[in-house]
C-alpha cells in the first residue's frame, strides 16, 4: 500500500503515524522524518526504528537503513513536502549563485559551474524553466526509487494551491510538491492520496473524492472485493482506513 496525506498545519497528518502502530505493533513501523521532531507521538516511537534527516545529504545516507524494511513492514515519511523542497531549493540557490557571481564578473565557485545549465540560451538571466525542468526530473526519480521498496508506506505533505489563473495560485488543492512534474508523479504513483481538513464541527475530514473540482485525490477502488472508499470519511482515522483498503470492516 502506498497512501499520502496532505492538509494545513494541525490537521493530524503526524498523529496518524500512532494510530498505525495501533494496529500493526510499533515493531513494524519505521519513521523517516523530516520535521525536526514528532510532537505528540514522540513517547510511542521506537528510536531503532526513527531515521531523522535534515537536508538531502542526510536522506543520501540513510536510503540504503529504508531499502532493508521488511516487506509487510510499514516506512512513515512524515513531512515529505520538506524533503522535496531540499532539491528546489538545492537547484534555485544554485542557479542564484552562478548568476550573480557572473553578474558581478566574477568566476563562479568550481561547486557552482554546473548550475550555468540554468541560464537562458536567449538572454544572460535564469530560466526557471530548466530549473524545474531538473527539479522534476531529480524528484520523479526520487519518487520512483521510494515506490518500488517491498515496505508499505504512508507519506505526508503539506498543502498548497496546485491550480494557476493569471498568474496566480487557485485552487484545487492538493500535495504542496515543486512543480508540476513532481505532482504528477505523487499522483500517479500512489494508491490513495487524500486531504485532511477540518469541518464546521471541528471533526477532522480525510477527503478521497477524484471527482471533487476544489482538491486533488486518488483512490484505487477495488470494487470486485468489495472495497469503496468513500468521498469523505468523517473522524478520520489511518488505523481505520487500512482495514478498510485491506478488505476488513470500516
Amino acid at each position: 500500500l502506498k497512501i499520502a496525506l496532505y492538509g494545513k498545519f494541525r490537521t493530524r497528518k503526524t498523529l496518524q503515524i500512532a494510530s498505525l502502530m495501533n494496529l500493526v505493533g510499533t515493531e513494524h513501523v519505521t519513521i523517516l522524518s523530516a520535521e525536526k521532531g514528532l510532537g505528540t507521538i514522540q513517547s510511542r516511537v521506537d528510536p531503532a526504528r526513527l531515521i531523522e534527516v535534515d537536508k538531502k545529504d542526510e536522506l543520501r545516507a540513510c536510503w540504503k537503513r529504508v531499502k532493508e524494511i521488511p516487506r509487510g513492514d510499514w516506512l512513515c515519511v512524515d513531512g515529505a513536502t520538506n524533503i522535496f523542497n531540499w532539491t528546489l531549493n538545492e537547484h534555485m540557490s544554485g542557479a542564484d549563485r552562478y548568476y550573480e557571481a557572473v553578474a558581478a564578473g566574477i568566476k563562479p565557485d568550481k561547486d557552482d559551474l554546473q548550475y550555468g545549465r540554468f541560464i537562458s540560451d536567449k538572454s544572460d538571466k535564469i530560466d526557471a524553466q530548466k530549473v524545474y525542468g531538473r527539479i522534476g526530473r531529480d524528484l520523479t526519480r526520487f519518487v520512483q526509487e521510494a515506490v518500488i521498496l517491498n515496505c508499505h508506506q504512508y507519506w505526508t505533505f503539506l498543502e498548497d494551491m496546485t491550480g494557476v489563473s493569471a498568474r496566480e495560485k487557485c485552487i484545487p488543492w492538493g500535495p504542496d510538491v515543486p512543480g508540476k512534474v513532481a505532482l504528477q508523479m505523487v499522483m500517479s504513483k500512489f494508491d490513495y492520496i487524500g486531504r485532511l481538513e477540518y469541518n464546521n464541527k471541528r471533526q477532522l475530514v480525510g477527503k478521497f473524492d477524484p471527482a471533487d473540482a476544489m482538491y486533488l485525490a486518488g483512490t484505487r477502488d477495488e470494487h470486485d472485493a468489495g472495497i469503496v472508499v468513500p468521498p469523505e470519511i468523517v473522524d478520520f482515522d489511518l488505523a481505520s482506513f487500512v482495514t478498510l483498503i485491506q478488505g476488513g470492516s470500516k
